[in-house]
């Protein structure tokens, strides 16, 4: 059986929030389709915090970058825009998950997509 990737999902959020929402979980599925396990903290954690608190949103984004470190990478989905939290967040990191595949090998896969199936 092929081992299964963890993967941080990033896409738009703010602004059309109901119809990024609906990419996201989009873009959530063709992960999984993939075999991967994603985790979307844009997803998860703005259903406990507020994300127009300035504060709560914070922790949320500092929440969901703490994934990076156990990730094997990162994609962005920008078929729904990005958001100026977006455009930083794309960065090199210390990310040191396990090498063996192109995927895994680098910090980030940049996954331009225009939508997700």
């Amino acid at each position: 059986m092929q081992s299964i990737k963890l993967v941080v999902l990033e896409s738009a959020y703010a602004g059309a929030v109901d119809d990024n929402v609906a990419y996201a979980r989009r873009c959530l599925k063709d992960r999984a389709l993939d075999g991967e396990s994603a985790q979307a903290s844009h997803l998860l954690l703005t259903q406990v915090l507020d994300d127009t608190k300035l504060d709560e949103r914070a922790m949320g984004i500092a929440l969901g970058l703490a994934w990076r470190a156990v990730a094997h990478y990162s994609t962005f989905y920008t078929g729904g825009g990005r958001t100026e939290c977006g455009r930083r967040s794309i960065v090199p990191s210390s990310n040191s998950g396990p090498s063996g595949s192109a995927r895994s090998t680098a910090a980030f896969n940049i996954r331009l997509a225009s939508s997700c199936p």
